[in-house]
């Protein structure tokens, strides 16, 4: 293509376009190939839009212009017949593959070539609009043309010029096919997941799980089957109150609070290949943080398919003695299957991209793609909701089976249900709901695609019931012991009341008919010894 160019045929395809031109004999010797931004077709090249001018005393930058490749000829050659100059601009670098740097997006890269056949060296200019747009801004570029020895970019003889004109401007000392790489940074929205409501939600579950986990480790029953059924409560508040603590502390992003601005970027001076044309700021505390906050919240969900489990085994189908190796079976469910589940997704998903397995928006599981629709290959679907949907569903049946059981059954094995009043059935039940993290199914609904106000609905709902959960086990679980209540009632009898002093008046009158009356009474004092004073009347 190269070679075409220099034999005077001018032609402009769709994504190439080949011009040439005569060096002039002449003071201005330079030639300025131009090719001009055309808007919505600037993807596609237009005859018109293509400009060569051999009479060019000095560059100088068309605004209008896409791509200004200028060739100064001025004093670099003693030959008596100059020669032609071939231009030729590709749409993009399909004939330019790179192995050092990797393109992951889908850039406008254009390729310019400017040949000469002579040995002497002439100054080539390039400038090239900046490439902005809502999504994604310049982060650095470089100036590098086409080894062909090397089969892959170089830099040697070129320069990047530093001018805030809306252009990248590079200045080589040879010609050849020149491109500019550029890197660039994803703008992101950080989002602002601790809003009141969960700062408030989340707060409260936190002080009601530390206060059950207490007071139910201090009063643990000795017998076997209750003692279980306390050990499984313990340990899933034990994961929700991790959970709950890690996501008011370091579920946001604070990269959202260190990144510059759009319109800022961070060209270097240097001017090397560049690795890449997207730049990811790596952030190891919020991989760390998603890592925990997806461990503790499977646990979550875990353990309440064991507290499921429980109830299967006391409601519906009786154990007197329960299995061998229960409690080991219980920890491998609770705490070993979602460490299982979190080192397989980390570990397919970390090493190539440290954003296939989390958001940068905020410190979680990725589940969006670059378009901000929900993508099936993330992490998301495969290591959270499915595995939390078969553990809802799992739940949903053993809640449905026990509610049915104790509202309508009346078996002599549930003999104590029988004067139990309604409310308190339904008390019962909804503490069985709560405890199997029923209400989560709401989040399910929120990905069904549905009108704002639905989805407002929903996403407050969910928020309301799921940021409070662990205040409703505290009501519902420790509050509501007489035994919590007993001790509460002993600790505040333990706090004496303020002695009062009050100072007091005391009068005794006596009545009787005589001429004179003498009246007496002491006045007592809490400081003073007391005083008698004596009243006398004379009758008339």
């Amino acid at each position: 293509m190269e070679v075409f160019s220099l034999e005077g045929t001018n032609v402009t395809q769709k994504s190439v376009a080949v011009q040439s031109a005569e060096l002039l004999m002449d003071e201005s010797r330079g030639v300025l190939f131009t090719a001009l931004n055309v808007g919505e077709y600037n993807d596609t090249f237009v005859s018109n839009s293509i400009i060569v001018d051999n009479n060019v005393k000095q560059f100088t930058v068309n605004p209008n212009a896409e791509i200004q490749l200028f060739v100064n000829a001025t004093g670099s050659t003693n030959e008596t017949s100059l020669p032609r100059i071939g231009f030729v601009l590709y749409q993009n670098d399909k004939f330019f593959k790179s192995e050092h740097f990797k393109s992951k997006r889908d850039f406008s890269r254009k390729i310019i070539s400017g040949n000469i056949p002579s040995t002497n060296s002439y100054n080539v200019e390039l400038a090239i609009r900046r490439q902005d747009n809502t999504r994604f801004s310049l982060q650095d570029f470089a100036c590098v043309f086409w080894n062909y020895s090397e089969g892959d970019w170089d830099t040697r003889g070129c320069e990047k010029i530093l001018v805030d004109d809306g252009f990248l401007r590079c200045i080589c000392n040879h010609t050849t096919n020149f491109a500019v790489l550029m890197s660039f940074r994803q703008h992101y929205t950080y989002a602002k997941p601790l809003e009141i409501a969960s700062v408030a939600g989340c707060s409260l579950s936190i002080f009601g799980l530390a206060i059950t986990i207490i007071f139910q480790v201090i009063n643990k029953p000795k017998k076997t089957r209750r003692s279980s059924a306390v050990w499984t409560l313990v340990s899933l508040c034990a994961a929700m109150l991790a959970f709950n603590v890690i996501f008011i502390f370091g579920v946001e992003n604070k990269n959202g609070a260190n990144q510059k601005s759009h319109s800022e970027v961070n060209i270097t001076q240097e001017n090397t290949v560049l690795d890449s044309d997207i730049v990811k700021t790596r952030n190891d505390l919020c991989t760390a943080v998603t890592v925990l906050l997806h461990y503790f919240l499977l646990a979550t969900f875990a353990w309440t398919a064991v507290i499921a489990g429980e109830m299967y085994m006391n409601f519906i189908r009786v154990f007197t003695v329960p299995p061998r190796h229960f409690k080991l079976i219980q920890l491998a469910i609770g705490w070993g299957i979602p460490a299982v589940i979190v080192a397989v997704t980390f570990g397919a998903t970390y090493p190539f991209d440290d954003l296939r397995y989390r958001q940068e928006e905020f410190c979680w599981l990725a589940a969006l793609n670059d378009d901000h629709n929900f993508d099936v290959n993330k992490p998301m679907l495969w290591a959270f909701l499915l595995p939390v949907g078969v553990i809802l569903i799992f739940n949903i049946i053993i809640f449905l089976s026990v509610s049915i059981l104790v509202i309508c059954t009346h078996k002599n094995n549930l003999q104590s249900t029988r004067n139990v009043s309604y409310i308190k059935k339904a008390v019962s039940t909804l503490s069985v709901a709560i405890t199997l993290g029923i209400t989560w199914v709401i989040g399910y609904l929120l990905l069904i695609q549905t009108d704002p106000t639905t989805s407002t609905i929903f996403s407050f709902v969910f928020c309301l019931l799921n940021a409070t959960q662990g205040l409703q086990i505290f009501v519902l679980y420790t509050l509501k012991s007489p035994v919590f209540l007993k001790q509460v009632t002993k600790l505040f009898n333990k706090v004496s009341a303020p002695m009062i002093y009050i100072h007091s008046d005391k009068y005794h009158m006596i009545k009787r008919r005589a001429k004179t009356t003498n009246e007496r009474y002491k006045l007592h004092e809490t400081t003073t010894d007391s005083t008698e004073f004596t009243l006398s009347t004379t009758a008339n």
